[in-house]
């Protein structure tokens, strides 16, 4: 998974949802929008929609479309 917001307390709702389920091979990666390393790959793909936090939940390379409610995360 990766969560991308201004700060990590911006993204808990998203981390709270995720933690709900028992997933030991899951990676969760925060993407912090306001220190951004624009060198590195995932940082140019991965971006907060409409400004806000947003998830994508990635498997074997290929994510889903951006989240922006954390209910709507499926696992």
């Amino acid at each position: 998974a990766v969560l991308v917001g201004k700060n990590i307390d911006e993204v808990r709702p998203f981390l709270d949802k995720i933690n709900e389920s028992f997933k030991p091979e899951l990676m969760v990666y925060f993407l912090n929008t306001e220190k951004q390393d624009l060198s590195l790959e995932i940082h140019k793909k991965k971006v907060s929609l409409a400004n806000r936090p947003t998830a994508y939940i990635c498997k074997d390379f290929v994510c889903t479309k951006p989240v922006i409610d954390p209910d709507d995360i499926i696992l």
